[in-house]
C-alpha cells in the first residue's frame, strides 16, 4: 500500500510540474489595443484655464446605446479653449454602420489647480459632459464624457485623448 501511494504522489507530482511546464510555455496572447491607447497620467498642481488656453486635437472612442442596442462610436475634431473658460471646436463622428456626421460645438469649461476639469457641450441642442484632467504641463489632456442624443433617443459614454497642437 505504501509504494501505490508513493507512486501516485510522484504521478501526481510529475503531472503537475508537467502541466505548468506546459503553461509557461504556451505563447502570449495578444492583448487586445484601443483605437486611443490611454496612457497613464498624473495629475499636477498649479492649474488654470490659462493652462489649457489654445488648440487642441481630439480623438475618442466608446460606445452609443440606440433603442437597447450598442454599437462602437469614434470621434475625431479639433477644439478651441479660450481663457475665458469658454470653447469652440468642430468633429467628426464615426458610428458602425452609418455614414460619417460632421458638426461644430460649443461649451464652457473649468479647470481646478489639481488639474482636473469639466466642459459642458453643447453640439447643436445635443448636450454632453466632458470630464478631463491635464497632462504635461498643458500640452495632453485625458477624457472621459457621457451624454444624450438623437433627441434622447440615444445615449453614449466615450473616452480618449487631446493633444495641443501647433500653429502652421
Amino acid at each position: 500500500m505504501r509504494t501505490t501511494l508513493l507512486r501516485i504522489s510522484l504521478l501526481t507530482s510529475a503531472l503537475l510540474v508537467g502541466f505548468t511546464a506546459y503553461l509557461h510555455l504556451q505563447p502570449a496572447k495578444p492583448a487586445r489595443t484601443p483605437l486611443f491607447q490611454m496612457p497613464r497620467v498624473m495629475a499636477q498642481n498649479g492649474c488654470s484655464p490659462a493652462t489649457i488656453a489654445g488648440n487642441y486635437g481630439f480623438g475618442t472612442e466608446g460606445t452609443v446605446s440606440v433603442l437597447g442596442g450598442k454599437m462602437e462610436i469614434a470621434q475625431l475634431g479639433n477644439m478651441e479653449f479660450k481663457e475665458g473658460g469658454t470653447l469652440t471646436g468642430s468633429y467628426t463622428v464615426s458610428v458602425r454602420g452609418i455614414p460619417n456626421v460632421t458638426g461644430d460645438f460649443t461649451g464652457t469649461y473649468q479647470v481646478a489647480a489639481d488639474c482636473t476639469g469639466s466642459a459642458t457641450i453643447d453640439a447643436g441642442g445635443e448636450k454632453s459632459l466632458v470630464n478631463f484632467v491635464v497632462g504635461n504641463k498643458g500640452n495632453t489632456l485625458s477624457t472621459a464624457s457621457t451624454g444624450v442624443a438623437m433627441g434622447g433617443l440615444a445615449s453614449f459614454t466615450m473616452s480618449g485623448l487631446a493633444g495641443r497642437t501647433m500653429p502652421q
